[in-house]
């Protein structure tokens, strides 16, 4: 999670892992849920569980949940609908580690959040697993970098270069590569080998102009761009998709999603 005034980032990678201590790179897995409100967005990603206790995507759960928000909902009905996990985890039969992370703008003044039953938002561990998850929020005032899920793998130099990237006002896409790059590097270090090398990685600005969800590391003859991220923008209000295109002009065949969000009532100037 990234957050500054300016900008706020996410990323989640294809790696499930199931009960059975099998994995599965899932190219089609929601991992990065966009969701846009009248005064708020917000990007959600996971790690941990792959599945409710009904057998449904745990990304797919999160998509759905979100989305269900009325459009003029407070951001405080985001976390709550989410915390809603409470009832298909409580009732597996062995407590299974989730965190729900997300960044965020309310209004212009970003926020980060972890719902989580074995992490709080600075990455430390909770042992024993808990039966339901806790609230972990974070409104920083300058820039912030914290890593969640599989920290061990991502090293202090990697943090630093990210924090120093945002803190000096970087490009949102230069930002986003330089997060997919950490993420690849960070799956080879990865004693448990719970992160792919292929990640998805977003960011928002706080003027709701506009938003970016691009893939990584995904085959480039592959689509336009995976069916998770069509989905997720589809059922947040996104009304068009723009091709980012080569210097010369050329469609590329596998590029980021850039939409414009709809018209949000922030700030009377929009």
């Amino acid at each position: 999670m990234l957050t500054s005034p300016s900008a706020v980032y996410l990323s989640g990678d294809f790696r499930l892992t199931y009960r059975t201590g099998q994995w599965v790179d899932d190219l089609n897995t929601q991992k990065l849920v966009p969701v846009f409100r009248l005064r708020w967005s917000a990007l959600i990603s996971f790690t941990g569980i792959a599945k409710t206790s009904r057998g449904v995507d745990v990304g797919d759960w999160i998509a759905e949940t979100a989305q269900s928000i009325d459009l003029h909902a407070p951001f405080d009905e985001l976390p709550k609908a989410l915390l809603s996990a409470d009832k298909w985890l409580s009732t597996m039969r062995n407590y299974q580690p989730l965190v729900i992370s997300l960044v965020g703008f309310i209004e212009r003044r970003p926020v980060a959040m972890a719902l989580s039953n074995c992490m709080n938002i600075n990455g430390s561990r909770i042992d024993p697993v808990l039966p339901q998850l806790k609230l972990f929020v974070n409104k920083p005032k300058k820039s912030d970098v914290r890593v969640l899920g599989d920290d061990k793998a991502i090293t202090t130099s990697m943090v630093e270069r990210l924090r120093h990237l945002i803190s000096n006002h970087t490009p949102p896409r230069e930002v986003q590569l330089a997060m997919a790059e950490v993420n690849a590097e960070a799956s080879k270090h990865s004693v448990g080998k719970t992160i792919s090398p292929e990640c998805v990685t977003g960011h928002l600005l706080p003027t709701g102009a506009a938003a970016e969800v691009t893939p990584h590391g995904i085959d480039e003859k592959a689509g336009y761009m995976p069916g998770f991220v069509a989905r997720s923008l589809i059922a947040s209000g996104v009304s068009g998709f723009a091709a980012k295109l080569d210097e010369n002009g050329k469609a590329l065949s596998l590029v980021s999603a850039i939409f414009p969000c709809h018209r949000r009532i922030m700030n009377p100037l929009f």
